[in-house]
């Protein structure tokens, strides 16, 4: 059970996506830090999402299926509204030296919220469950328990990694 949260934990924060160019973007801008932090918020959301699934996925699966193109369009302007902005933005002319008066906790809770804001991952997570056998009915309650803890060591390793 360590092994199959560690690798679904991986699977789920490894590709690059807008969520990595955040944690990148912040780190280059404002210091190792911020970017650390950010990724701790989007391991965070991910791990909210898999506990979600994991304990509630009848009722996810009703909610997604009911709100389905009122999602795809708010993460539609989420990600253009994200791509805008690091268009408009310099990278380089930003470069400067790390700020310390940056709040942790702000930069947790910007990568939570980004992070939280693309729902669609729960089939991602949905398809990793079913693969790696991960709720099957001879598992006891307390490997459950060490599964989506290996799970958060694997999202917390990889988005770490983003940074």
């Amino acid at each position: 059970m360590i092994w199959r949260g560690i690798a679904i934990g991986i699977i789920i924060s490894a590709p690059m996506g807008p969520v990595g160019i955040l944690c990148v973007q912040r780190t280059l801008e404002k210091g190792r830090r911020t970017g650390f932090f950010t990724g701790i918020g989007a391991a965070i959301s991910d791990m909210f999402y898999c506990l979600l699934t994991g304990f509630g996925l009848s009722f996810i699966e009703e909610f997604l299926t009911r709100n389905h193109n009122i999602i795809q369009l708010l993460g539609s302007v989420v990600l253009i509204g994200f791509g805008i902005y690091l268009f408009k933005s310099n990278p380089s002319r930003k470069l400067k030296k790390p700020d310390e008066g940056i709040s942790d906790k702000r930069n947790i809770l910007n990568g939570f919220l980004f992070t939280f804001s693309n729902p669609l991952i729960i089939f991602l997570i949905i398809g990793l469950f079913a693969r790696f056998n991960f709720f099957i009915p001879e598992i006891k309650f307390y490997h459950y328990v060490i599964g989506f803890l290996s799970i958060g060591a694997g999202l917390y390793t990889s988005d770490a990694a983003d940074e």
